[in-house]
């Protein structure tokens, strides 16, 4: 069963039983996603010890995509970007993804707090 073609009751993962993902779903649990709880994490981690964005946008290119690259301005844009993926691919959710993200951000959060960590948002 892929993340669409299921009615979750979530107006921003309208149901469409046509849906055909990118990629076949993998065989793993819905919740929580890592790939979105690591950006999540990682956000929260950059925004501690950087600030909401990095001092220029980052462009991100891929070996198996070529000239095809992202631009971020923003640590979150990455993350939304995640967990877009991930929805289009038909592996989580939306409401999977947005939670794990938040379910990073805590973590990340805590673990920071307990070392001691503090940055331009703290």
């Amino acid at each position: 069963m892929t993340a669409l073609t299921v009615d979750d009751g979530n107006p921003a993962t309208p149901y469409d039983p046509s849906f055909k993902p990118l990629i076949s779903t993998p065989l793993h649990p819905e919740y929580p996603s890592g790939h979105a709880g690591f950006a999540g994490a990682a956000e929260q981690t950059l925004r501690t010890l950087i600030g909401p964005h990095p001092a220029k946008p980052i462009v991100v290119t891929s070996p198996n995509a070529v000239g095809v690259y992202r631009t971020y301005a923003e640590w979150a844009e990455a993350t939304q970007d995640n967990i877009d993926a991930r929805v289009w691919e038909g592996i989580h959710l939306r409401s999977t993804d947005v939670t794990s993200a938040e379910l990073g951000r805590q973590i990340a959060r805590a673990e920071l707090k307990a070392a001691g960590v503090s940055g331009p948002l703290e």
